[in-house]
């Protein structure tokens, strides 16, 4: 929301502001305010999802400068913002992290998380 007394760009941060089952998310506008809407997918309650999804402001804009400004200008009034979110990669999936080796020092001991990909993530460390 833009702030009139100090001419910047701040709060609310809401979060998890989760969208509906056709991707809408729905915000209490004040009439007259000036508000730029940002998504990022950094929620990881709930269901294990395939993919991840990339930062990204209304108008397909990449960060808050260039996004498009909405305001409301009645109350109730539904403001329309278009965003295609691109896909950033894969997501991990929940799964029983393990780590077997030895703990004496000098010798090698390795920790393995299942992930999305159905193979092991592993991280080798030395214990010293």
């Amino acid at each position: 929301m833009f702030n009139d007394a100090t001419g910047a760009w701040d709060g609310p941060q809401m979060g998890p502001l989760l969208s509906d089952g056709c991707g809408k998310v729905y915000w209490h506008m004040t009439v007259g305010k000036k508000y730029k809407l940002c998504v990022s997918d950094n929620f990881y309650g709930g269901a294990p999802r395939e993919y991840r999804h990339k930062d990204e402001c209304c108008d397909n804009a990449a960060t808050m400068d260039p996004a498009a400004v909405l305001t409301a200008s009645a109350a109730g009034q539904r403001v329309q913002a278009a965003m295609q979110l691109d896909v950033a990669g894969l997501s991990l999936k929940a799964g029983d992290i393990f780590a077997y080796g030895s703990a004496q020092s000098g010798q090698t001991l390795t920790k393995n998380a299942y992930t999305s990909l159905g193979r092991d993530a592993a991280l080798t460390a030395a214990i010293g």
